[in-house]
C-alpha cells in the first residue's frame, strides 16, 4: 500500500518510435520501491537469495536444468515476485498494458548486482521484425 500512496504523480507514456514500437514510461517506479527491492534481495533466503547469474532457462527433457554459468555473465541475480514492492510494480505494469493480472504469466523482478569489475559482456537476445504487431 505504501508504494501506491507514494506514487501520486500520473504514469505517463511518451511514444518515441512507431517501427520498431518503443515506449518511454515516466513516472511509473518511485526510488523507494528501488530501495525496497535492493533490500528484499539482500535480505532474501533460499532460492529467493542473490547468486551468481546464469544464461538460458527452463529444463530439458530428462529434467536437467538448461541454465548454466558463463564467463561473460559475472554479476549476481534473485527474482522477487512476493516483496510488496515487487508485487506493486507488477500490479502497475499488467494495468498499463491493460491486461489482465494473472499469475501464470508473471516472472517476477529480476534483480541485478554487480560488483566491482563484474559486467554482462554478451547478450544475444534476438526479436524477429514480425514480433512486433
Amino acid at each position: 500500500q505504501k508504494e501506491e500512496e507514494e506514487l501520486t504523480v500520473p504514469i505517463v507514456l511518451e511514444s518515441m518510435s512507431e517501427k520498431p514500437r518503443v515506449f518511454r514510461i515516466h513516472n511509473f517506479h518511485h526510488p523507494t520501491e528501488s530501495a525496497d527491492l535492493i533490500a528484499a534481495a539482500l535480505n532474501a533466503t533460499g532460492e529467493q537469495r542473490l547468486k551468481r547469474s546464469t544464461v538460458g532457462s527452463g529444463t530439458k527433457a530428462d529434467g536437467s536444468k538448461v541454465a548454466y554459468e558463463e564467463r561473460g555473465r559475472t554479476s549476481d541475480n534473485a527474482w522477487d515476485m512476493s516483496s510488496p514492492s515487487a508485487k506493486a510494480t507488477i500490479r502497475r505494469s499488467f494495468q498499463l498494458t491493460n491486461m489482465k493480472e494473472d499469475n501464470g504469466k508473471v516472472d517476477g523482478l529480476q534483480i541485478v548486482r554487480y560488483q566491482p569489475g563484474q559486467g554482462y559482456n554478451t547478450h544475444p537476445d534476438y526479436f524477429s521484425p514480425k514480433d512486433d504487431i
